[in-house]
C-alpha cells in the first residue's frame, strides 16, 4: 500500500504538470527534486497553505480506503561480516 502524498511531493507534482519545469529535463528526477526544494524553501506559509490542505485531504482519503494501515518500513538486511 503506498503512503499518501505530502505536501511537498503533492507540490512537486504540481509544477511538473503545470510546465514549470522544462518538458526535456521532466525526467531528470533530481534536477526536479532540487528545483522543487529551492523554490519550496523561498515559499511563505500562506503559499504553501494549497498544497498542505491537499495533503491533508490525500491522507484523509488514504485513511478511509486503508483503515488499519500502519507504516512499517522494511529493515534492510545486512550483509553478513566476512571474517578473516
Amino acid at each position: 500500500i503506498p503512503r499518501p502524498p505530502n505536501c511537498f511531493i503533492t507540490f512537486r507534482s504540481h509544477i511538473c504538470k503545470a510546465g514549470t519545469i522544462p518538458e526535456r529535463l521532466r525526467n531528470r528526477h533530481d534536477y526536479v527534486s532540487r528545483a522543487a526544494g529551492s523554490i519550496w524553501r523561498n515559499m511563505s506559509p500562506e503559499e504553501k497553505a494549497p498544497y498542505e490542505r491537499l495533503a491533508r485531504q490525500a491522507a484523509a482519503e488514504h485513511k478511509r480506503k486503508y483503515p488499519g494501515y500502519s507504516y512499517s518500513p522494511n529493515q534492510r538486511k545486512s550483509a553478513p561480516v566476512k571474517r578473516k
